[in-house]
């Protein structure tokens, strides 16, 4: 749900690729099968602060890769309330549960359980990059 424009996505690709720059997206209580990618600034959060309601799973998705991963340069992206889990990646710096990529800043990430991503990070930023 992007409840900055009040419009219900069934799953969070779409949401995010119809969202503007700043805006919020609240995940229902569900287990989303999907890996993530956020090109602009946005909040992404589950629906109450119980993470363990809201997770993003990779299991039964083919191949390696992260769970969410913010592309370069991207500033100002919140992720909170969800759990992450389950990502396959070919190595800790190539894949991770979250993966920030080149120079991104004002990263906020706010009770986020990461866990059960084999061969990957649980939370890697390459360089240039500002976590709060």
């Amino acid at each position: 749900h992007n409840i900055t424009q009040n419009t219900y996505f069934s799953t969070i690709s779409p949401a995010i690729t119809a969202a503007n720059a700043n805006d919020v997206i609240e995940l229902a209580e569900w287990s989303f099968n999907e890996r993530v990618s956020i090109n602009k600034s946005l909040t992404l959060q589950g629906v109450n602060t119980d993470k363990t309601l809201t997770v993003i799973s990779g299991s039964g998705l083919a191949g390696t890769g992260s769970g969410i991963e913010i592309t370069n340069n991207v500033t100002g992206v919140t992720i909170k309330n969800l759990t992450i889990e389950n990502f396959a990646g070919s190595t800790g710096n190539t894949h991770a549960g979250i993966k920030g990529l080149l120079s991104n800043s004002n990263t906020t990430i706010d009770n986020v359980s990461v866990k059960n991503n084999s061969n990957s990070s649980g939370i890697f930023f390459s360089g240039g990059s500002t976590i709060e």
